[in-house]
């Protein structure tokens, strides 16, 4: 991202919204102080609840419902938050910071494997 601005005031939000869960939000902002410090936090935010059915039927027939699981799988969570300083107390000298955090959550996507039983030969 941008480093923040010393000279004005910057800010900016974006969303999304898409099939299958898709939610995602952005934003940041960028404040100014006395031309010589500025500072900046942005943060952004996704959602997605997957594509591949999850109906989970033979599996939910051995042990009850605790098994049971509807709807898709390969779905995730992103967030993520960064904050920023920058100081320029004089031209030739510039002092820049920063704090990042992220958190992610992706479930697996579905699979299926076969195995053949016996020998080849």
């Amino acid at each position: 991202t941008r480093r923040p601005d010393l000279e004005s005031v910057r800010a900016e939000v974006r969303g999304t919204v898409g099939n299958y869960g898709w939610r995602e939000l952005r934003g940041n902002v960028s404040v100014p102080i006395g031309g010589v410090l500025a500072i900046s936090a942005a943060g952004s935010f996704l959602e997605f609840d997957g594509t591949w059915p999850n109906n989970n039927g033979p599996a939910a027939a051995l042990e009850g419902p605790a098994l049971r699981t509807t709807g898709n799988v390969g779905g995730s969570e992103n967030k993520g938050m960064l904050l920023q300083a920058r100081l320029r107390p004089v031209d030739t000298l510039e002092v820049n910071a920063f704090w990042y955090r992220r958190q992610i959550f992706a479930e697996s996507p579905a699979n299926y494997q076969m195995t053949a039983v016996g020998l080849i030969s």
